[in-house]
């Protein structure tokens, strides 16, 4: 294994070198939303599989994109991912002093090609 610090919006690798592309609650973190969806669809090979756990939320100041649905599909649906599971996460507990882990409305959306 290589451990390779870089963006998602500009990643170092040549086009077409992954089999597969997997994200766990992590997109909705980059930059640039649109730059980042197309790094991944030009170094995912072609009929490669792409999965991707995205938390929808509102936009936060470490969060800063606002994920739906539409914006996904808008910017990864020419690679065929299709909606696998969709859940609001249950709080977990908690003591008095932190703050929620998930606010209303949000939730945890797995997104697929492979599916």
């Amino acid at each position: 294994m290589t451990f390779v610090s870089a963006f998602a919006e500009n990643m170092p690798f040549p086009s077409q070198s992954f089999d597969a592309v997997i994200s766990v609650n992590a997109i909705d973190h980059v930059d640039d939303f649109a730059c980042a969806a197309s790094e991944i669809s030009r170094v995912l090979k072609k009929d490669g599989v792409l999965r991707m756990q995205v938390h929808y939320h509102p936009p936060r100041e470490l969060e800063p994109h606002a994920l739906t649905d539409e914006v996904v599909l808008a910017h990864l649906g020419h690679l065929g991912v299709k909606k696998v599971s969709e859940e609001v996460p249950a709080a977990p507990p908690r003591d008095e002093d932190s703050p929620p882990r998930f606010g209303p409305g949000e939730r945890l959306v797995v997104w697929a090609n492979d599916a």
